[in-house]
């Protein structure tokens, strides 16, 4: 049976605010400024673990693998996406009998983007999808009437080690990318699967560009022309891998005559494909979680799990809060900053999982519609949660205006307003700089442009309630007439 934990800390800082006399009026009005600081330990927030079912994550990052962890659980997961055509492709001179090789390139991020053993070999096989994808699609689709299972395109063994590879591949996996806040290149290492695909698929592309270039420009002619790969693992466990990059590269050679007449052969290669935010992809994930697990979350405990494991459900105690302090609108305070901190606590694993990155605080009622509509955080109705490595705790920084919006509501204080849900996210920001002068001075800053639910890689915590505080200032202005 679920049990309800209750646990918070408020800390009051109560500041009187200081007013000057004038000595022209009749008596004197006088203002007296004190300063209190309450820690009051007599609010709860009481919630619940509750499991999630499945997930809504239109997103570019493809996590594929299968991997079982003592304290976790059996963490499966394939994928379907469509892919983004290049508009332009430079096949001057070249015809299909021209294609070399065709590959299915899928990138991760050395260190953070997998879990698991980084040598085990396992093995990718690939299909065409048959047909275009639903949308909407989410995390328990079925791809069975998607595919022909007879027919796969392609097949191959992998693993996230470079041992395998060669020097000049190994240094071709350190990239760089411009950071405007410091104004200087800074690199970062991956590693890649590659998959040979069959060069009748790199010639089915080229007859298409060649006949019809438009359909490379028009997303609905392309998905009817393509709809897009089925990829799953087929052998092996151990390890999932969240693919940050997808793309299908064509090698071939084309003729050109020199200036003395004679034929000369140049090799090239074009990305025809790739994954991309604006296409469907899909993680197809199950998850079973350990029973061990299980019966912590029916011993009590507030546990965070994804992907697609544990969210937590708790009741926010703003209506104590509002009574024993005297909110109200029309008083003379005025709240100044609300602060909401849960500390977390890691869970014992094998493969070195971690709390979740960060977390969304939604009110209850609105989840479904946040992520359906792929809402982001606003800053009153939905907050992300950072988790602080040096602090081991998530802070919600300023929820100042979600109590307000509730004191100013003409219905007042619902008990929706205190269920909120605090769920592991994935979030993408993006970067945008300004520069100000001919010599190179700049800024930068982050601008957040998505949150879904995380699939990014296996994580879970304990949240620490009985450790959790609500931070609340305000100014209280009281005066008196002498």
């Amino acid at each position: 049976m679920k049990r309800f934990f209750q646990y918070v800390t408020i800390v009051l800082l109560t500041l009187v605010a200081y007013s000057c006399t004038d000595n022209n009026e009749v008596g004197n009005s006088l203002s007296e400024t004190t300063i209190k600081v309450v820690a009051d330990s007599s609010f709860t927030i009481t919630g619940v673990s509750q499991p999630i079912p499945r997930v809504k994550a239109r997103t570019s990052m493809q996590l594929i693998g299968t991997i079982k962890a003592d304290n976790y659980g059996l963490l499966s997961s394939e994928v379907v996406s469509e892919l983004m055509p290049s508009g332009e492709l430079n096949l001057e001179n070249v015809d299909e009998t021209m294609v070399d090789e065709v590959r299915l390139l899928m990138f991760v991020r050395a260190g953070d983007g997998f879990t698991g053993d980084s040598i085990v070999p396992m093995r990718m096989t690939v299909y065409n999808l048959t047909k275009e994808l639903p949308d909407p699609i989410y995390s328990d689709f079925d791809p069975t009437d998607y595919y022909d299972a007879a027919n796969p395109l392609a097949s191959e063994t992998y693993t996230a080690s470079d041992m395998d590879k060669s020097t000049a591949d190994r240094e071709s996996h350190f990239l760089n990318y411009f950071d405007a806040s410091t104004y200087a290149y800074k690199y970062y290492e991956v590693r890649e699967a590659r998959v040979q695909l069959p060069l009748s698929f790199g010639q089915r592309i080229i007859r298409q560009y060649k006949e019809s270039p438009e359909t490379f420009k028009d997303l609905d002619s392309f998905r009817k022309f393509f709809p897009g790969f089925y990829i799953k693992n087929s052998f092996g466990s151990g390890r999932v891998m969240n693919f940050s990059n997808t793309e299908v590269e064509l090698k071939f050679h084309r003729k050109y005559k020199t200036d003395f007449g004679t034929d000369t052969i140049v090799v090239d290669s074009v990305s025809c494909l790739a994954a991309t935010p604006e296409m469907l992809s899909n993680n197809m994930i199950e998850m079973q979680i350990d029973e061990k697990l299980k019966q912590r979350v029916a011993d009590g405990e507030a546990l965070l799990v994804s992907p697609q494991g544990y969210q937590v459900d708790i009741k926010l105690p703003l209506s104590e809060i509002i009574a024993k302090y005297g909110l109200d609108k029309n008083d003379m305070k005025v709240i100044n900053q609300v602060r909401l901190e849960i500390p977390a606590e890691e869970i014992t694993n094998a493969y070195g999982m971690t709390p979740p990155a960060n977390v969304l605080l939604v009110r209850t009622s609105e989840k479904d519609a946040f992520f359906n509509e792929h809402q982001l955080a606003d800053g009153r109705r939905s907050y992300v949660g950072t988790y602080s490595e040096s602090q081991k705790k998530y802070i919600f920084s300023e929820i100042r205006s979600y109590l307000m919006d509730v004191l100013n509501s003409e219905s007042g204080l619902t008990a929706e307003d205190e269920q909120v849900s605090i769920i592991p996210v994935d979030i993408t920001q993006e970067q945008v700089s300004s520069s100000y002068s001919y010599y190179y001075s700049s800024s930068a800053s982050y601008v957040l442009t998505k949150v879904a639910p995380s699939v990014y890689k296996p994580s879970m915590c304990r949240l620490l309630l009985d450790q959790a505080k609500i931070v609340l200032s305000f100014t209280d202005n009281v005066s008196r007439e002498d």
